[in-house]
């Protein structure tokens, strides 16, 4: 079996619906799928910020500096205005390990301190493609791409030896007024919502989101975020106020 084909096969091996999140994620064995050809760089400690740089969450891989553990670590900081001399005034909030391995392709961060964890990695083998860090930093679960989408969605989306490429073309929103909501958008017309107090999902139409389509509908909304990133190759937050 090919690597790709194999890779289909592992992430439909739950029916959409199954129960619940997931709070841990196996490896997938190459052995399973023969030799791999993803030409993905290994990960690296990467810095994710909220609209406004406000909050800003660090990552950094297992055995790396600051984080000597089995799993990926997220520091989560508060971050006062630079100024003129473009000074590091930084809170932390909270740091914790993630139960879900290995590392989370992208992230994005709410104003609130909410994180959302993206990936499609093979060897992620499908098992936590959306995962939610609540605002007080207690991972609140992990959702497959069999959780997400059906056979014939998944089987309709790109796909190469590195993963399924589900979030392309995808936009993101974070609904934070009264009942904290995320959501990813795909296709302008299928949706997913995270409950950001309890790590529930839901999925629908776009027009099952009342809130989601008046937001959609005002423009340039504040509420439509983007994986911000920057590379923590040489320094970092964590770096100059100690990890720990």
């Amino acid at each position: 079996m090919s690597p790709t084909l194999a890779l289909i096969a592992l992430a439909l091996a739950h029916p959409i619906g199954a129960a619940g999140p997931v709070a841990s994620a196996g490896k997938a064995s190459a052995s399973v799928a023969g030799p791999l050809r993803c030409d993905r760089l290994a990960p690296e400690p990467t810095g994710f910020h909220a609209r406004g740089f406000g909050m800003a969450a660090e990552v950094f891989p297992a055995g790396s500096r600051q984080n000597p553990g089995d799993g990926p670590r997220v520091y989560m900081y508060e971050v006062a205005h630079p100024g003129l001399r473009w000074e590091v005034r930084a809170t932390r909030r909270w740091t914790v390990e993630l139960p879900w391995a290995p590392f989370p392709r992208e992230a994005l961060v709410s104003t609130e301190g909410h994180v959302v964890l993206l990936d499609d990695d093979f060897e992620a083998n499908g098992a936590h493609a959306l995962a939610l860090v609540g605002a007080g930093g207690k991972p609140a679960g992990a959702y497959r791409l069999s959780q997400l989408f059906s056979e014939g969605e998944l089987q309709a989306m790109d796909w190469s030896d590195c993963g399924i490429h589900w979030r392309n073309g995808a936009s993101y929103w974070f609904l934070l007024d009264g009942a904290p909501r995320f959501y990813v958008v795909l296709g302008g017309e299928l949706a997913l919502e995270l409950d950001l107090a309890t790590g529930d999902l839901r999925r629908g139409a776009v027009e099952e989101f009342p809130r989601l389509q008046a937001v959609r509908a005002t423009p340039w909304p504040n509420e439509e975020v983007e994986v911000w990133s920057t590379s923590l190759r040489f320094s970092s937050i964590t770096d100059l106020v100690g990890g720990g």
